[in-house]
């Protein structure tokens, strides 16, 4: 008996029907095998490694939008972050996290904000006397401050500034007693005064953060990518993932988790 050809029809549809869902899949998995590598540093409680394994808020963060726009996360090992500046410029890293937008970084990148713009706290030692709240007062001071962060003016023209590549080595120059204070991003500031006290179970402080604040509107807190890299074709859903993140509070969520974890393992 030969088939009608309302059932002959019906085959050819679940056919194509079919065969478009394997070619989805297909792009699907094609898209999932490109890899793009984040350039990051030690920076907690952001980016940071424990036994040699990438972790932090950014690289949990990076892997729900990995996973959300369809592409595989590796990281770099633990790099200087002016080498990843020029490895993003030269098309050799994909993304950067926890960066702040400056006119020469938008030329290579293209930058979302993941948080509110962030004010900076100075850090001294715990026998440090004196709370300075001008910009005369600092002039007064020695002042580290770290590379890639956005300062005020002031603090940029200062006679005795020591530029510090990490906060980590900031605190090694207060301990040196090389700087009076140290400037950080508030976040950054309070997480390792916490951290210090936490360590050992200090009975008394090394660290404090100063009572005065400075607040930059383009201290934003950023994710970048590079121009130059293949993942930039996807930058529009990119944003829309860091948006819809932000909206929903994961980022600080994320930065919490992170904060506690680091705390309890000390």
């Amino acid at each position: 008996m030969m088939p009608t050809l309302p059932t002959v029809k019906s085959a050819l549809t679940r056919l194509l029907h079919w065969t478009a869902a394997i070619m989805l899949l297909q792009f699907a998995n094609a898209a999932r095998a490109q890899t793009a590598t984040v350039c990051i540093d030690h920076y907690p409680p952001f980016t940071y490694f424990v036994n040699n394994k990438a972790q932090g808020a950014m690289i949990d963060a990076l892997k729900m939008i990995a996973d959300e726009v369809g592409f595989s996360l590796a990281v770099s090992v633990n790099t200087a972050f002016a080498r990843c500046l020029r490895m993003m410029q030269a098309g050799k890293m994909d993304l950067m996290v926890s960066l702040m937008p400056t006119p020469e970084r938008l030329e290579y990148m293209t930058m979302f904000a993941y948080s509110e713009p962030e004010a900076l706290r100075m850090v001294a030692r715990a026998d440090f006397d004196g709370e300075p709240e001008t910009a005369l007062d600092i002039l007064r001071l020695r002042v580290g401050l770290i590379n890639g962060y956005e300062y005020p003016p002031e603090f940029e023209r200062h006679p005795m500034v020591i530029q510090a590549p990490q906060p980590e080595a900031g605190l090694r120059l207060l301990d040196a007693r090389r700087i009076d204070i140290l400037v950080l991003n508030e976040s950054v500031a309070a997480h390792l005064v916490d951290q210090a006290a936490a360590a050992g179970n200090q009975r008394t402080a090394i660290y404090k953060l100063l009572k005065a604040t400075f607040l930059r509107e383009q201290n934003v807190n950023s994710i970048g990518v590079a121009k130059a890299s293949w993942l930039h074709g996807r930058k529009d859903q990119i944003g829309a993932s860091i948006a819809r993140l932000r909206a929903a509070g994961e980022f600080e969520r994320l930065i919490e988790k992170h904060q506690i974890q680091l705390r309890h393992s000390e």
